[in-house]
């Protein structure tokens, strides 16, 4: 028996796969790629999407705070502007034009002349969109509205007069519109 598996051993049966059967592996491989890549990408879009607004509504929820505190909203971008004392942990910086760059950006009284009261929040998205939030308190009611491009934010003193001047009605074809946000947007309830 010792002698048959020494002679088995010594014979080197060793045997490889084939091309086709390499080939088809490859094929197989190439199906599963071709599939999961464009889903990992939209996948990888809507998440940054996601953190953008995320960024947006914290940096909402810490103006509202400032603003029942002081009648008043904070402009608020980078260290140099106010952005870290109401919340440090918001990526604060004015939104570039370089696709990637993620900041929040709260611009206060944009509609200079009309109300002292309102504020622009900026949130710009790696996947190269900008999410808004705009809130104007007026003496008798407040308009909360939502806009979202799919282009770079406009930020700072250029998203002056943006802000809707009436609560907005709830748009059927709500979503990412193509563009720059500009005064003809449509503002909706939501994003």
């Amino acid at each position: 028996m010792l002698k048959h598996l020494e002679k088995r051993r010594q014979k080197n049966e060793e045997e490889g796969f084939t091309l086709i059967e390499l080939m088809v592996v490859v094929l197989i491989m190439g199906i599963l790629m071709a599939i999961a890549i464009p889903t990992f990408l939209s996948t990888r879009g809507s998440a940054n999407d996601a953190s953008a607004k995320s960024n947006a509504t914290n940096a909402f929820t810490n103006e509202k705070s400032y603003y029942s505190s002081n009648v008043a909203f904070i402009t608020a971008s980078g260290s140099e502007d106010n952005g870290p004392s109401l919340d440090s942990t918001l990526p604060w910086g004015t939104p570039s034009s370089t696709n990637g760059t993620v900041a929040a950006y709260a611009f206060a009284d944009p509609t200079s002349g009309t109300t002292d009261n309102a504020v622009v929040i900026e949130a710009s998205s790696q996947s190269g969109h900008c999410f808004y939030i705009a809130d104007v308190e007026g003496a008798s009611s407040s308009t909360v509205a939502y806009a979202a491009t799919a282009s770079t934010c406009v930020s700072g003193t250029t998203a002056e007069g943006l802000v809707p001047t009436s609560s907005p009605a709830v748009n059927s074809t709500s979503g990412i519109q193509s563009g720059a946000l500009t005064s003809s947007t449509t503002w909706d309830a939501s994003w």
